[in-house]
């Protein structure tokens, strides 16, 4: 589902449910695509996991900022809307060190993982919930980058400037100088300036009946 690494989902999951009974979680999905994945199917009906769709925007505000953090592996990674509303509501994200996800902060704002790596992520996962203060600096940070970073007024001023340097004419440039006709390197200089340069240097074209000879 847009990269993301079901299968490693479906792994991680169960295995911190079974460490920690009173986790639960939250996966924004719609029912078709429930079926499609079949890391997604092996969650169904698992106890710790609650379903959503088609929710409202102060809806799914509400299911950020009611989560400890965002449990989001990814196989690849262009643009990520969910890492950006994460992030933006101060929530840390979890995820993988793949395609764009340095470019959302990850590695840097917040600590990723490889991918695959079930074990760093479950560790991930559990150095936040035991310990909170951290949780929260890391959140902070995350809002931060978000505001500072991914703002719509910051990108779009980026976006103008990049199209205003696209469209920047580029400087005239001045005719190459034509070369002297004897700079041919096996000319005479005392060749005629409309002599071949493979000719010899003596030669001079002259006309007979109107035509041009070569003496």
């Amino acid at each position: 589902q847009n990269g993301r690494n079901t299968d490693m989902l479906a792994r991680v999951v169960p295995a911190l449910a079974a460490r920690h009974p009173d986790l639960r979680f939250d996966l924004l999905v719609r029912s078709p695509i429930r079926q499609r994945f079949a890391g997604l199917r092996r969650l169904l009906g698992h106890p710790a996991v609650r379903w959503h769709e088609r929710v409202s925007d102060e809806a799914l505000r509400g299911l950020y900022h009611g989560a400890h953090l965002v449990l989001l592996p990814f196989e690849t990674c262009g643009a990520a809307n969910t890492l950006v509303e994460a992030l933006a509501c101060g929530v840390p994200v979890v995820t993988t060190d793949v395609g764009g996800v340095p470019d959302y902060g990850g590695g840097s704002v917040y600590p990723v993982v490889a991918n695959d790596d079930d074990g760093a992520m479950r560790a991930c996962v559990e150095a936040y919930l035991e310990r909170p203060a951290w949780r929260d600096e890391v959140g902070a940070r995350c809002r931060r980058f978000a505001v500072r970073e991914l703002a719509w007024d910051t990108i779009a001023e980026r976006h103008v400037a990049l199209y205003r340097e696209l469209a920047r004419p580029e400087p005239a440039r001045e005719p190459a100088a034509r070369p002297a006709p004897w700079a041919h390197p096996d000319a005479h200089p005392d060749a005629h300036p409309d002599a071949h340069p493979d000719a010899h240097p003596y030669a001079h074209p002259y006309e007979v009946d109107g035509r041009s000879r070569q003496a």
